[in-house]
């Protein structure tokens, strides 16, 4: 396997950013010098976000009743 270039490693953590990366962190990283001079993808691009993605956001938020007949 060949390791990325850098504009791929970039286009990555934008790709994945919000869904397994922080994407503040993701571009706080752009800002710094380890990124500068590398073309950025950019983060207005618009993209899928996968399914998984947004069933873990959801899983917080679910309401699993008991045998009692109480939410816990």
């Amino acid at each position: 396997m060949t390791p990325l270039t850098p504009e791929q490693a970039l286009a990555e953590l934008r790709k994945f950013g919000g869904v397994q990366f922080d994407p503040a962190v993701v571009d706080a990283f752009i800002r710094t010098k380890w990124a500068r001079g590398v073309k950025d993808p950019g983060s207005d691009e618009s993209r899928d976000v996968p399914m998984i993605g947004q069933a873990a956001g959801s899983i917080g938020l679910a309401v699993v009743p008991t045998t009692s007949g109480t939410a816990s």
